[in-house]
């Protein structure tokens, strides 16, 4: 489980834990997180923008990868 303290930081955190919800005991689910570009979270900052949680699989992600040439 996630520090309480986490959520008050990163409010976020919230919209990662129900894109895990319902998985499985030895499931494997990615999440990409997207924040804005000018978010503090990506200088090592707190969140302070509404970013895109995206849950995916590995297939899925492979696809996405795929796509954009990465």
């Amino acid at each position: 489980m996630i520090d309480q303290s986490a959520y008050l930081d990163q409010p976020y955190i919230l919209n990662v834990q129900a894109a895990a919800a319902g998985l499985r005991p030895g499931e494997l689910r990615l999440v990409d997180v997207l924040h804005d570009d000018d978010c503090p979270k990506l200088r090592g900052g707190h969140c302070r923008c509404a970013p895109i949680v995206r849950p995916m699989t590995r297939q899925e992600r492979r696809a996405d990868r795929k796509g954009r040439g990465a």
